[in-house]
């Protein structure tokens, strides 16, 4: 049985669901597909959700279901349903349209039998103002219809798209298409196309083997859009959390670690206070820290009134004691038509730990003081010396001059950076350091 070996909820929702269906989520088609399509069935072939024991050029068999879904998790879907389509329709013309109403530059085309020109000279005009490309938008996704019934072939041979660039392809006159995928502006369909007598032959043979092909085509493009969608969001996410002067670590509710910026890193390496185990869960590296840190986290999950939680995990060198900031993620932004109305589910909500230490050295460079305040190379360098704690007495041992010297290297400090008194300009510069990404 193929129960045995497949997980009945993921028969259900990729085998099961109409192409037309409702999108699903990162976790279906992402975590699953590589354990469940890709999964080895001796002997048996995937068409629809059927088992196929005889496999013929209009079967999607098990070979293709696997060779599918992993060019859409290694990014080379499109190649893969050209290939295959045109594997199986070898007196055809394999296209994919991509079209978008709104940007130019989602407007392309690749394709299989085509001259080498094809892609180059698909004007986005034509495209966007093709008759037959604006029937293809009210067609549902998944399904599979002939030009024909749409649109007589008079009629398709004066439109812009035939006149202005397919009649220069050769005799493909005629085709059965499939739109593969549509969100918003954009939409990716596939045609296969030939002449009439190919189509009237052959057309029988086209449209089952598209049919039987058609969930699978559809989940695999959402599937390779998700992920896509799901990096850029990870590239933005990681690039945010970058901006963040001290370490931070993005937790889900159980503790498992999501995201992290390059000091967050350094400091889980260096064991110090906080370790992260194999299953990326984030620990506190002492039993009683560890109880602490989980609590913080549970609170801050489940406790709608518990915004942020503080942490202090003691040292024997009090330079290297550890304050943890823990704090609730909110799920949506604020708005007038959302708030109060279950704006941070407890499933989707996410918890950020910022870690900071007493041996942590802020700092401040000589173009980031310039660009600020003016100050010249003597005079930043004086700021950085008290951003690191040093007094008067220090810097004057450490520069050989006199302290008289320094306070008046410090009067010019203060009067540039608008403070009257060490303790401010002190406060000045830590904030300034801290404002800046390391």
């Amino acid at each position: 049985m193929i129960s045995e070996h497949v997980p009945a909820y993921a028969i259900r929702s990729i085998t099961d669901r109409p192409a037309g269906r409702a999108k699903l989520s990162v976790e279906e088609l992402l975590f699953d597909l590589q354990a469940v399509f890709i999964s080895p069935f001796a002997g048996v072939l995937w068409g629809g959700g059927q088992m196929i024991l005889d496999k013929d050029q209009t079967v999607f068999g098990q070979d293709d279901v696997a060779r599918l879904y992993q060019s859409a998790l290694n990014c080379g879907l499109y190649d893969q349903i050209l290939d295959t389509t045109a594997e199986r329709v070898p007196n055809a013309s394999v296209m994919l349209f991509f079209q978008d109403t709104v940007d130019p530059g989602g407007n392309a085309l690749m394709h299989r039998g085509l001259d080498p020109d094809a892609s180059r000279s698909f004007s986005v005009e034509i495209s966007a103002t093709s008759a037959w490309f604006n029937m293809q938008w009210h067609q549902p996704i998944g399904a599979v219809f002939q030009q024909q019934d749409l649109i007589d072939l008079d009629q398709f041979k004066a439109t812009r798209f035939y006149r202005g660039w397919l009649a220069d392809r050769g005799d493909v006159e005629t085709a059965i298409s499939m739109v593969i995928y549509r969100e918003g502006t954009k939409q990716v369909v596939l045609e296969v196309r030939s002449s009439q007598r190919v189509i009237a032959a052959e057309g029988a043979q086209i449209r089952k083997f598209l049919t039987n092909a058609s969930t699978h085509f559809c989940h695999a493009t959402d599937a390779f859009n998700l992920k896509r969608k799901l990096k850029q969001a990870q590239w933005v996410y990681e690039q945010i959390l970058c901006l963040n002067p001290f370490p931070t670590i993005i937790v889900n509710p159980q503790g498992r670690v999501e995201h992290t910026n390059l000091m967050a890193d350094e400091l889980l390496r260096s064991r110090s206070c906080l370790i992260l185990g194999p299953d990326r869960h984030l620990n506190g590296i002492e039993a009683d820290s560890d109880a602490d840190l989980m609590a913080a986290i549970r609170d801050c999950h489940q406790d709608t009134s518990c915004k942020r939680r503080w942490l202090h995990f003691r040292s024997t060198d009090r330079q290297r004691d550890t304050f943890l900031t823990v704090v609730r993620l909110s799920t949506s932004a604020p708005s007038r038509s959302n708030h109060g109305a279950n704006d941070d589910a407890p499933l989707d909500r996410r918890v950020a730990v910022i870690a900071n230490h007493g041996s942590a050295q802020l700092e401040l460079s000589h173009d980031m003081l310039w660009q600020t305040y003016k100050l010249s190379s003597h005079e930043s360098e004086l700021a950085s010396e008290l951003l690191k704690g040093n007094s008067i007495g220090d810097i004057a041992y450490q520069r050989q001059m006199s302290k008289q010297t320094v306070r008046n290297h410090l009067s010019n400090l203060m009067r540039k950076t608008g403070t009257r008194r060490q303790v401010e300009l002190v406060t000045s510069l830590q904030k300034l350091a801290m404002s800046s990404p390391p």
